[in-house]
């Protein structure tokens, strides 16, 4: 004779909170997500949910609820002793091999008893995954990621992959040190009902913010989870410069893309919102003698970039011998961009310098150093050069070298 159907109840929790603190952009190219970090005081957090199951079975007793939480499966048995939560699956939270961070928020409202199976369709409400570049803020040497868990940190370092776990500041919390620079990436998804969007947090772009005559150059409104904003009520705005409309709602794909006039001066694009996060400022430049435009690089020569070398012991690059020459005789160089890239391609230290118009530029050493990275013994990194005039005419040169 066999007992009843049982029934499940599948649920989820109250709201929680996922913490990742002490961090800022790494290097980012034109310093726009920074902006958004500090806003925040270098503390990105969001709200979240734990998915249940909890059985009921008619002659089984204490059974395991079953747990989804901070990318963790775990059973848990709140009448044992102690009231463990076992963890059956690895966690997606923190890549050590890939330096990775993955923070998934669930969002909504889910509750419903039956004996039968239920489907349950997960929802995008900030997704997929728009990796930034960060690293401890500061003089901070460490990040911390706190989660909320039942889990306890002796269990979570034995039964997963994760290492230097320690209590976390409230009860059913745990912290997951970070140390050194890590590409992080952020999402929410929603179950059940009452789920929301996260709307826009701040504005950035991809592209080189100098802009010439005629130039098309493009904006991002991004959430706080550092994705694309698209198919929402979001305007973007230029205070002049533009060709066409200044104002001009965000795409599907959360971008505005407009063409610079030629005008001469800047362009700046915001949102509404009063901090630095929500704007963007591209420096404009018009066209030679007022003409049409279009950049051109055989007005500036390098006549030398011979020495660039990388220290690990001082954490610093150095360039010698640079020289740069105006080429189309009207004295009129302007600025200096010096950028290092490592092997993968991300700017790891940056440094601009800006002048009256000149001939030539011809600083004998530079010395480029970011507090923030750690040069690495056996790096490859690239220096890129860019002097531009005041017609607004640009050319680069790089050089690679092994640190």
């Amino acid at each position: 004779m066999n007992p009843p159907p049982a029934t499940g109840t599948l649920q989820t929790s109250d709201t929680e909170t996922i913490r990742l603190t002490n961090v800022a952009a790494r290097n980012p190219r034109n310093n726009e997500t920074n902006h958004f970090f500090k806003a925040i005081n270098s503390t990105w957090n969001t709200s979240t949910k734990t998915l249940s199951y909890e059985p009921n079975y008619h002659e089984y007793d204490n059974a395991p609820i079953i747990r989804y939480e901070s990318s963790i499966l775990s059973n848990y048995y709140p009448d044992a002793e102690d009231s463990p939560a076992i963890p059956i699956s690895n966690q997606v939270l923190v890549n050590e091999e890939t330096s990775t961070i993955t923070v998934v928020a669930l969002n909504g409202s889910l509750s419903t008893t039956q004996t039968g199976s239920v489907s349950v369709e997960p929802v995008p409400l900030s997704a997929p995954y728009e990796p930034v570049e960060i690293t401890p803020e500061g003089d901070a040497e460490t990040m911390t990621l706190t989660i909320p868990t039942k889990v306890s940190p002796d269990l979570m370092e034995t039964r997963t992959s994760l290492t230097d776990v320690s209590p976390g500041p409230l009860n059913e919390t745990v912290n997951i040190t970070l140390q050194g620079n890590y590409t992080l990436r952020t999402a929410k998804i929603g179950v059940g009902s009452s789920t929301t969007e996260p709307g826009p947090r701040y504005l950035t772009t991809s592209e080189d913010t100098v802009v010439q005559q005629y130039e098309e150059f493009t904006v991002s409104v991004r959430d706080r989870f550092n994705n694309p904003v698209g198919d929402q009520n979001v305007t973007v705005t230029a205070n002049g410069s533009v060709v066409g409309d200044n104002s001009t709602r965000v795409d599907q794909s959360g971008e505005v893309t407009y063409t610079y006039n030629g005008s001469g001066e800047d362009v700046n694009v915001s949102i509404p919102g009063g901090g630095d996060e929500h704007k963007v400022i591209f420096d404009g430049r018009s066209g030679p003698d007022g003409g049409n435009g279009g950049n051109n690089p055989d007005a500036i020569e390098f006549t030398n970039l011979a020495e660039f070398s990388a220290n690990p012991n001082s954490d610093k690059f150095q360039i010698k011998e640079v020289q740069i020459e105006d080429s189309d005789s009207d004295n009129d160089l302007v600025r200096v961009e010096f950028s290092v890239t490592d092997s993968s391609g991300v700017e790891v230290a940056s440094r601009t310098f800006r002048f009256d118009n000149s001939e030539e530029y011809s600083p004998g050493t530079i010395n480029i150093r970011d507090d923030s990275y750690d040069v690495k013994d056996g790096e490859v990194y690239t220096l890129t050069v860019t002097a531009y005039d005041e017609d607004g005419n640009s050319a680069s040169n790089n050089i690679s070298t092994p640190a």
